[in-house]
């Protein structure tokens, strides 16, 4: 990172102001501020960063602040701030001043689609790391410096947050990134200065139509990371649906489709168990423990990347084998002869997928038992479906809070259950809800806990509160909830 004074900087963008700091990191977060850092104020739509002025400034930081008269008699007059129309109209310039084309200097790969990115990228990670490659990941559950794990509030962080982090895998030696790439990220522009090696688009339906009102404008949103690549750069496409075939029409230079029909990486399973799965790739015979065929789709994404960078076939299949899935992906626990399974499902299609996946591989004799809920201020239209698809594939359905942020949960179950078929249990505690699931489970029942993961924290108005599925399960499994309650309506007894 370049090193440059405050004043300095601020003449570069015909801006007045600013002081001798010479400016060692850029950041929109206050609480990410230290000496030297420059701060990024911008007016959310919630909090005017301003406000935290007097904060980063004792912490030794430099602001830049847009719309002053927002914040009324709250703005300061100092030398170490600056005021600005929009933050927008000057970030670019800033993080090239600072860090140039830093993603020049790195391979950058990146993953995204409806369904599948944690995994692809968490996969991509492991394959590098199998190769003596140094690694940073980006994703839903945090960063990763080969290994080293940090939080994260974001699957794609802001444009600045990605600068710093390239900045600081340049420092440890780390030639490869990858990360995941949210619609709502490339809608924002916050990877809209990156240009990537290689980008992934796995499967991709409908989510977020909060934000892109129709599922074509959210495809298309995917789509556009065609734009982002490197001049030799590769996309990678799962190609089985006939939305995912409308990207032919932009004749991508290098492209490589992936599925199960008439695609350049051809995929044929061969089978599917609780102890793992077989599949063909190109006539190529793969083994993995990883349970489900959504698993065999995932591992031919990266084994179509890993050919992508000239690994052989041989290679990939010895090391196919060691690749491990996700925590909260698919993770299978067995406890009292019944069957645990947690995973992220918190779409409608991965939320079929999933159940479809178990239905299949279960035997007649075993229910499934899904517990599940719908996330506040996203997607209001998708909670009725996925009530309907769990009550279609399950034995039992339990229907529960998964963060509800600002919204009342109890009106975000109601909508969920608006059907007249509905059939199942309500529990608006999600540690209730699991242990009445675990503990009404029968022999060799499955119990299904989908929509989180390996999420650590539940969204509940402007809080983050502590909370895994995982320590839950354990926890009721060691005895833990002593009794039940909280149970808004209970149509049929389990």
């Amino acid at each position: 990172m370049k090193k440059i004074h405050f004043h300095e900087l601020m003449k570069h963008l015909n801006l007045s102001g600013g002081d001798e700091t010479k400016i060692q990191g850029v950041t929109q977060s206050h609480r990410e501020v230290k000496p030297g850092w420059l701060f990024l104020a911008k007016a959310g739509a919630h909090i005017h960063g301003g406000v935290f002025m007097e904060e980063v400034l004792r912490q030794g930081g430099v602001v830049l602040c847009e719309k002053r008269e927002i914040l009324g008699k709250d703005a300061l007059d100092h030398k170490k701030v600056v005021y600005c129309d929009r933050i927008d109209h000057y970030e670019a310039a800033i993080l090239l001043a600072l860090y140039g084309k830093v993603w020049e200097q790195v391979t950058l790969v990146g993953v995204s689609g409806t369904n599948g990115k944690s995994s692809v990228s968490h996969l991509i990670a492991q394959l590098w790391k199998e190769n003596q490659v140094p690694y940073l990941w980006i994703g839903t559950d945090g960063i990763s410096f080969n290994g080293k794990q940090y939080p994260s509030e974001r699957t794609t962080p802001c444009a600045s947050k990605l600068f710093s982090l390239l900045d600081e895998a340049l420092e440890q030696k780390i030639t490869h990134v990858v990360m995941e790439v949210s619609s709502q990220a490339i809608m924002q522009g916050r990877c809209a200065l990156l240009r990537f090696d290689t980008v992934l688009l796995n499967s991709i339906t409908s989510d977020h139509l909060d934000d892109h009102i129709t599922k074509v404008q959210y495809r298309y949103t995917k789509f556009s990371l065609r734009w982002y690549l490197k001049e030799q750069g590769t996309m990678i496409v799962f190609h089985d649906s006939e939305e995912m075939k409308e990207i032919d029409q932009f004749k991508i230079p290098h492209l490589i489709t992936v599925g199960e029909h008439g695609t350049h990486m051809q995929i044929m399973p061969l089978s599917c168990t609780l102890k793992g799965s077989r599949f063909r790739l190109n006539d190529y015979l793969f083994q993995t423990p990883l349970i489900g065929a959504f698993q065999i789709h995932n591992l031919a994404m990266v084994i179509a990347y890993g050919r992508s960078i000239r690994l052989s076939y041989r290679q990939l299949q010895k090391q196919i084998p060691l690749l491990q899935g996700k925590e909260g992906r698919m993770e299978l626990f067995r406890a009292d002869e019944k069957m645990i399974l947690i995973d992220y499902a918190h779409t409608s299609s991965a939320l079929a997928s999933l159940l479809h996946d178990v239905k299949a591989l279960k035997e007649a004799k075993q229910r499934m038992i899904t517990v599940f809920g719908c996330g506040g201020e996203r997607d209001a239209c998708k909670r009725r479906e996925m009530t309907q698809i769990a009550c279609a594939f399950s034995d039992v359905v339990i229907a529960t809070s998964d963060n509800p942020r600002g919204e009342a949960p109890w009106q975000i179950l109601m909508e969920m259950i608006a059907f007249p078929s509905f059939r199942g249990v309500v529990i608006e505690n999600r540690q209730f809800a699991i242990k009445y699931a675990l503990t009404n489970a029968k022999k060799n029942d499955i119990i299904l806990i989908c929509g989180r993961g390996s999420e650590k924290v539940q969204l509940v108005k402007q809080e983050r509160l502590p909370y895994r599925d995982k320590e839950t399960v354990l926890r009721i499994l060691e005895g833990g909830f002593p009794c039940l309650s909280n149970m808004l309506y209970h149509s049929e007894s389990v």
